[in-house]
């Protein structure tokens, strides 16, 4: 479940409650004593202000932060001026990060703003959400952290990341984090931050979880599911539901899982799990739908999918017969579901947690570990649907910062520059470098100014637009004749001659 989840502001609520959206299904909370008296003590004692949970994916990290939230409800929000929790979309490609995490910047500013209140500049969101919190004990909770991969190295977007450094320098209330894996080393360098790392479940939480979900079997019975499973508490709960629906919840069968291999052990249980589904699901609607859901944006309903299963066209021959397995086939399975057979198919994938509702209550989405193991396999078993019918990125490489035509200050324009260059938007990047270049020249900062026409240069080499460096070469050429250095700004200036057109 993803969006906003929970907003509170005690202003605003005088008799203590809260907007809170319940509708998605949590598997229960087990043999997490422990980590919830650490939440709870991190909040109470004041100290830190930046809480990171971290763990693999199934771990429970989200079913232990909503406990945790019921318990602070029932004490009445005490200690909490204001409450926000926000769970980010997965996302496939690092535009869409970007667009996600502006996303939440600027709600959170609208949520804290009057009602009709126009939004600043993109680049100011961050700073104006600080000031507006200030004097506040504030607990802000971010799900499922969108990080990006640079040099095999998890990173956080440079926005989020300075907008998380400005909360913990206020020490204004706590901010939990999770989602990720492997916190980005940023995170965990913050002050008066606390890091917790989700170990696999206890057996006997397990098998209490298990008994809790509907597994019929004695201890002895039940501890090999536990093993086998890697006592992650989702894939325990998906394993539950396999067992429930196709063999009345007898554990002995869960030998019918096949063996899953892959290079990759993250994961490999859940993946063990969702092939038996598969397998079991074969010329059923339920896995067409779960084939065709990564072919639309997130998140998605079900009248979005039926038009688009209504837009695709089949060959005569293939809606008479058609191969089972076959892309035809799988259409064919939607195309001639009837409405009821559509609304019972639907329900059973929310009932087994493969389709999760999202935040605004009229939309769904794939949990992120199923999304990718049916995307994976779609891309697999059908490459030539996925290159053809796959979604096209939301946003183009260029970023746009709602730069105005005055000077930001040097800090902020700091950010967007770091910013630019971590997306590889090397000419965005060039620009501000060089926006940064005549702040620092109007001081009369000739060294600074130098640099920076520098730096520009080399973004612009990098972005491979040979007018674009043309220019940055010529403008770096005059700095440096005004401070002296003429014999280099002479060689530039030749080098800006070859690359005339």
């Amino acid at each position: 479940m993803t969006g906003l989840l929970a907003a509170y502001r005690r202003e605003t609520h005088p008799d203590n409650t809260v907007f809170y959206l319940g509708r998605a299904r949590f598997t229960p909370v087990f043999g997490r004593d422990e980590e919830l008296g650490r939440l709870r003590s991190a909040w109470k004692e004041g100290s830190t202000t930046l809480f990171s949970l971290q763990g693999d994916s199934g771990m429970g990290k989200s079913s232990l932060i909503r406990l945790w939230l019921q318990q602070l409800a029932s004490e009445y929000w005490a200690d909490v001026d204001a409450l926000l929790v926000w769970c980010f979309p997965q996302t496939d490609t690092p535009a869409e990060q970007r667009a996600a995490i502006d996303d939440f910047l600027a709600h959170v500013l609208r949520w804290l703003q009057d009602e009709g209140t126009t939004l600043p500049p993109t680049y100011t969101h961050s700073q104006q959400i600080i000031e507006r919190l200030r004097g506040r004990r504030v607990l802000l909770v971010l799900d499922n952290i969108p990080c990006l991969q640079i040099n095999g190295k998890p990173e956080l977007d440079i926005a989020l990341l300075t907008f998380l450094q400005q909360l913990a320098d206020s020490q204004q209330g706590m901010c939990l984090l999770a989602g990720c894996s492997v916190m980005p080393e940023a995170i965990l360098e913050l002050p008066n931050s606390e890091h917790m790392e989700l170990a696999p479940l206890e057996t006997d939480a397990a098998i209490q979880l298990l008994w809790r979900l509907g597994v019929q079997g004695g201890r002895d019975s039940l501890q090999p599911l536990v093993q086998q499973f890697g006592e992650y508490p989702a894939t325990l709960a998906l394993a539950a539901q396999y067992l429930l629906q196709w063999h009345e919840g007898d554990v002995h069968r869960a030998d019918s899982i096949p063996i899953w291999y892959d290079p990759q052990p993250r994961g490999r249980s859940i993946r063990r799990v969702l092939a038996a589904y598969e397998i079991w699901l074969a010329n059923c609607p339920e896995l067409s739908m779960l084939y065709f859901l990564p072919l639309l944006r997130r998140p998605f309903c079900q009248e979005e999918l039926r038009a688009w299963v209504a837009a695709r066209r089949m060959p005569w021959l293939s809606r008479r017969k058609s191969e089972a397995g076959s892309y035809e086939n799988l259409l064919n399975n939607l195309k001639t579901l009837p409405e009821e057979g559509w609304e019972r198919a639907w329900q059973r994938l929310l009932r087994w947690g493969l389709i999760v509702p999202y935040a605004d209550g009229g939309h769904f989405e794939m949990q992120g570990v199923v999304g990718e193991y049916f995307t994976r396999q779609l891309r697999l078993h059908y490459p030539d649907v996925w290159e053809t019918m796959h979604p096209a990125p939301l946003l183009q490489a260029k970023m746009n910062d709602d730069l105005p035509d005055g000077f930001p200050s040097g800090e902020q324009l700091a950010v967007v520059l770091m910013r630019r260059a971590q997306y590889q938007d090397w000419l965005g990047a060039s620009e501000i470098s060089s926006l940064i270049g005549e702040e620092c020249k109007s001081r009369n900062n000739m060294k600074e100014a130098v640099e920076h026409a520098r730096q520009a240069v080399v973004y612009a080499d990098l972005g491979m637009d040979l007018e674009h460096l043309q220019t940055k070469l010529i403008v770096l050429a005059e700095l440096l004749e005004n401070t002296g250095e003429v014999s280099e700004a002479q060689s530039l200036s030749e080098q800006a001659g070859y690359l005339r057109p």
